[in-house]
């Protein structure tokens, strides 16, 4: 009796040793799940994007600011060219008023001929003004150009160690984390690899372009 005792306590013992390491296997499972799910977690938290806000780097970066001094300074040759085109229709115009007032012209030929030449002066101006428009705002678009060109030239050497998979810029971004933000890290990095001359080649090759 006791040996059948015995046997039913050593058996029950057994079921008991197994549920135990079943139940530790599972936990163990379970807890290795949950670590591959924070891991997980963890990796999708750093995805090798980054973003530039674009409107800094065009507002800090030394070949931007050259550009718009370089435009700014030929829409002031243009603006005193055409004010001195300006100057001489309004002086024509007035002349040619006074002179009519007077009936200084010795015939409706000669007035006619006169009125004409000062019409063609306003006409000259106007157009000098909108010539000189357009070659200021094709000059400046070409310019543009070159620099974004130079900055997806540096983002690539910025980024040649491969730490980014993608560098959006913000203005196509409704949210993003400000740790994403490489503005300033990048602005450094142009303005270190910017020469001078870059803004002067620049204006050259858009000169000849227009010719």
């Amino acid at each position: 009796m006791i040996k059948k005792n015995f046997l039913h306590s050593g058996a029950a013992l057994l079921g008991c040793a197994a549920l135990l390491t079943l139940a530790s296997c599972q936990q163990g499972k379970q807890t290795q799940s949950a670590t591959t799910v924070v891991a997980s977690s963890t990796e999708e938290a750093q995805l090798p994007i980054a973003y530039v806000r674009m409107d800094s780097v065009l507002s800090q970066y030394k070949y931007a600011q050259d550009v718009q001094a370089t435009l700014a300074k030929d829409a002031d040759g243009h603006r005193t060219r055409l004010q001195g085109r300006a100057a001489a229709f309004q002086k024509a115009a007035e002349d040619f008023q006074r002179r009519a007032q007077i009936n200084a012209f010795i015939s409706e030929e000669a007035a006619q001929k006169e009125q004409a030449k000062v019409i063609g002066m306003q006409q000259e101006v106007q157009n000098l003004e909108l010539k000189l428009g357009q070659e200021l705002a094709m000059k400046g678009q070409l310019m543009q150009e070159d620099i974004l060109k130079e900055i997806q030239a540096q983002i690539k050497i910025f980024n040649q160690d491969g730490r980014y998979k993608l560098v959006l810029i913000n203005s196509g971004v409704l949210y993003a984390d400000e740790s994403m933000d490489i503005t300033d890290a990048f602005i450094q990095h142009l303005n270190a690899a910017y020469k001078p001359e870059m803004a002067q080649a620049s204006a050259d090759s858009v000169a000849k372009k227009s010719k």
